[in-house]
């Protein structure tokens, strides 16, 4: 920690708006994971560190070298070699999904281009080309639009910056075509996003028009931090309630994601976040130079991207948005300066420091050791499942991840009691349709058909395209017998358009329409009878 330091109005940005979340986080009603203060404490430390340091350009070769490393990774992801980190997708690099793996690309294109720009021999320029041309590879595999429009964006910003730089003049006829070019560059992403996959554009919008619907609620301060993931999909239910005849309805499934950092920041923060966030994002990018363009360019990428996705989700991708903005504030105006902090001041905050990073680690290895102890569990569900859960789940009771796991080893088991605590503790952090689906069944293995046909009722509101929510009530109604509502059950499911066809599905029907040609047909003889 240095002695003397410089206060300017990014600053003052950036911690108004920190300090605004971690309100939010400790008002907030929704149970939290406390490993999100700790995600929280690696941006506080990499914004400081970048702030009083000289190496501002050291970024962009360290992102190009990483997306070299990342790009194949992916590669032998896709040729077999490496596992994969999702369940439907062969490629993702170290990510869990294949989009922030596409947006840590694009950022990695954009270092090596910066890279091409300041290098002065023919053939460190052409190592570089052949460095892109390799993690576009990646980029192509990725399959992700969103992150080739922001790659797209930031190159077109920066070109435009740099135009005016060179100009000298705000406006000029070179940067009123580079300006309407980017414009039309937006535009037909836009609309090329919309054609290569029209159902899962549609999908996004239904999560906007859903997110929306949170956001009025509570218009000013938001639900809190991480209540987007918890309250999303009960949302969802109630929307379509509102909106039975909703085209939509085909393209629903389970969300826990916003799709758009602005939208899930003012679900969360309110306005006062989302204005806070906005006034950051815009106050850097206007206020930059020669030496920080580059830098805004990757602000840019990463701002882009979170209007299709979530590239926050991720702690080293939020690392890096806020290194590139420690850069740009090292640049602007200052309005204050510390000198002379007292040494026992700097020690104490980097003990304190130090500290935290200990903590952080140690849970950090705990949780490593509890995914390990549950992917032993996954592979012997024909064994008990061992004493050392129930103290993980004491320690870890609100982290989703953990809990939706630990209910499905449970419920897998036949564990229907032991199960449905944690199940409505799975509901609370990360409500979606297979959660109900489980709780349900655990009820109706209690006895409890009340409770049981209103967890399936709102499951089967949440997705409406999906059968098994349905097939379920149907299948609760005739062991109640009642007929009458199963045959209604039966007729209404086989009739509906249904988003995913697999062999569960098809089983089902099958149950289902045998049911109801039964029924059918004993009516019909009744009927005659009499």
């Amino acid at each position: 920690f240095r002695e003397n330091y410089s206060w300017r109005k990014n600053d003052t940005l950036v911690v108004l708006f920190l300090c605004w979340g971690f309100t939010r986080y400790f008002t907030s009603p929704v149970l939290d994971d406390t490993f999100i203060l700790f995600d929280w404490l690696a941006v506080v430390i990499v914004y400081t560190w970048t702030r009083n340091s000289s190496a501002s350009d050291a970024i962009f070769p360290a992102l190009f070298a990483g997306g070299i490393v990342q790009s194949a990774w992916g590669i032998l992801q896709f040729m077999g070699y490496t596992p994969s980190y999702h369940a439907y997708f062969e490629q993702t690099g170290s990510f869990n999904t294949p989009a922030l793996w596409g947006i840590y690309l694009a950022m990695a294109i954009f270092g090596g281009v910066r890279l091409f720009g300041i290098q002065t021999k023919k053939g460190h320029k052409i190592l570089v080309l052949v460095g892109i041309a390799f993690v576009s590879v990646g980029m192509v595999l990725a399959h992700s639009r969103a992150a080739w429009v922001a790659l797209a964006c930031g190159l077109a910003w920066t070109l435009l910056k740099f135009a005016k730089k060179s100009s000298g003049k705000k406006w000029n006829k070179k940067v009123v075509l580079t300006t309407v070019a980017l414009l039309l560059l937006v535009v037909l992403a836009f609309w090329g996003i919309y054609l290569i996959r029209p159902d899962s554009a549609k999908g996004r919008l239904l999560v906007y028009a859903v997110s929306l619907s949170m956001f009025r609620v509570t218009p000013w301060f938001g639900h809190g931090i991480a209540s987007f993931a918890a309250e999303y999909m009960p949302y969802q239910a109630e929307w379509f309630l509102h909106h039975p005849a909703s085209s939509f309805a085909r393209v629903a499934g389970n969300n826990h994601f916003a799709f758009n950092e602005c939208l899930k920041i003012a679900c969360e923060q309110g306005i006062i976040g989302l204005t806070l966030f906005c006034l950051l994002v815009f106050y850097s990018i206007y206020h930059v130079n020669v030496a920080t363009r580059y830098h805004a360019g990757l602000v840019v990428i990463i701002f882009i991207f979170g209007m299709f996705g979530y590239p926050f989700e991720d702690t080293s991708i939020a690392c890096i948005f806020y290194i590139a903005m420690a850069n740009i504030t090292g640049n602007t105006q200052v309005i204050g300066r510390i000198t002379s902090v007292p040494r026992w001041v700097r020690y104490s905050i980097g003990a304190v420091l130090l500290a935290c990073i200990l903590v952080a680690g140690a849970e950090y290895r705990f949780r490593k050791i509890v995914e390990t102890d549950l992917q032993k569990a996954r592979q012997e569900r024909g064994s008990i499942l061992a004493p050392c859960f129930a103290g993980y789940y004491r320690e870890l009771y609100a982290s989703p991840d953990f809990v939706l796991r630990y209910a499905e080893e449970l419920y897998t088991r036949g564990l229907y009691r032991e199960a449905l605590p944690v199940l409505e503790q799975a509901r609370r952090l990360q409500s979606n349709e297979l959660v109900l689906i489980s709780l349900g069944e655990c009820y109706r293995h209690e006895g409890e058909y009340d409770k049981a046909i209103e967890a399936f009722t709102l499951a089967a509101r949440m997705t409406p395209a999906y059968i098994l929510p349905r097939f379920h009530l149907f299948s609760l109604y005739r062991e109640k017998g009642e007929e009458k509502k199963a045959r209604q059950m039966a007729e209404e499911t086989l009739s509906m358009q249904v988003k995913i066809v697999n062999t569960t599905v098809l089983r089902a029907k099958y149950t289902m329409r045998i049911y109801w040609k039964e029924t059918k047909k004993g009516g019909e003889e009744e009927t005659r009878n009499r």
